[in-house]
């Protein structure tokens, strides 16, 4: 009945004689605007300036909103986001780009001089990584590639995973050993050095265990490090000025569970990836330890990711070996993409 009440109105409404409306007006497809009706045209050379809101000459106006833009996570990461995907589209866009790995005679693949660890991003757009073996980072501008950082003064062996905040620090751990050698004894002296956008080396962390992936949390105050050989996250303070204090363990995990390459999850919680032997291959934990979403694998798992449109995505780095010979005879390295909550 209330569907009917609805549709009678309608058909009346449908019947009513539409008054005359007079001649109806031209319409402008996009190829027929003139020139006349830009921006440019009328005077409008130039967009606003980024700080558009300097222009009022308001004092409390611009702490205002210079104060809701240095707090807001949201906007720090929206920057990120469109700092990189500038990055993305000049690379993409590039003749030719520095190579990352190298083609040895026979046809054999060698390792990857970066050990396979992810560029990350300068408030600029250009992007960082690690030429870890040498101890050092490098920068790409999107048309030249830079050295950056020389980290042989604080670091041994090979660089671990890197993270860059949103002031443009980056953060990089130092596996401390040859971890290749299966004779060679686990560093339980390894570090954390933080690079200033000047190329400035500081160590601000030590003691570590194979420090591995890193974290941020969105507030830009509290550092999450894997330590693959702690079987552990650990965090730390972020001062104003950078450093790290406060050291302290944000979960012991499971187990069996190697933690490696590791991402923040849109709660809060942290999702690890484990190329252990035993336990499962992707898990993701809370502050304290609990274990709330895992995903089962029959590949090591070596890093994971964050994505989608909706976050909603989870995309994981996996390889069936962590081998360097069995990787250049038989590479088996895939991404695979999981639905999560």
């Amino acid at each position: 009945m209330r569907v009917a009440g609805i549709a009678l109105p309608l058909m009346l409404v449908a019947c009513v004689a539409v008054p005359d409306a007079g001649v109806r007006p031209a319409m402008h497809t996009p190829d027929t605007i003139e020139v006349s009706q830009t921006l440019a045209a009328r005077g409008n050379t130039a967009w606003p300036p980024d700080q558009w809101w300097r222009l009022a000459g308001d004092p409390q106006l611009t702490a205002l909103i210079e104060e809701g833009l240095a707090n807001s996570p949201q906007v720090a990461v929206a920057v990120a986001r469109i700092k990189r995907a500038e990055s993305e589209a000049q690379r993409a866009g590039a003749a030719r780009l520095p190579s990352l790995g190298a083609e040895a005679e026979g046809g054999l693949r060698r390792q990857s001089g970066n050990n396979g660890l992810p560029a990350q991003f300068l408030p600029d757009g250009s992007a960082v990584f690690s030429d870890a073996l040498s101890l050092k980072m490098k920068r790409w501008d999107g048309s030249e590639l830079h050295d950056f950082a020389d980290l042989s003064g604080t670091s041994v062996f090979c660089l671990s995973d890197a993270i860059t905040d949103a002031q443009g620090r980056t953060w990089v751990g130092d596996i401390g050993y040859n971890f290749w050698n299966p004779d060679a004894a686990p560093a339980e002296t390894c570090v954390i050095s933080r690079i200033d956008q000047d190329g400035t080396v500081t160590k601000v962390a030590g003691n570590l265990r194979f420090p591995n992936g890193l974290v941020i949390t969105p507030d830009g105050k509290t550092l999450v490090v894997a330590e693959t050989n702690g079987f552990c996250l650990t965090a730390y303070d972020i001062a104003a000025d950078g450093s790290l204090s406060n050291c302290r363990v944000w979960a012991e995990l499971p187990e069996g569970v190697q933690p490696d390459g590791i991402c923040l999850d849109p709660s809060g919680a942290i999702w690890v990836s484990n190329p252990g032997e035993t336990g499962p291959k992707v898990l993701l934990v809370r502050e304290g330890g609990e274990v709330t979403a895992s995903v089962e694998l029959d590949v090591h798992a070596y890093a994971v990711a964050v994505g989608g449109p909706e976050l909603r995505h989870l995309f994981i780095c996996t390889s069936g070996s962590h081998d360097p010979a069995e990787i250049a005879t038989n590479p088996t390295a895939r991404i695979l993409v999981s639905e999560v909550a």
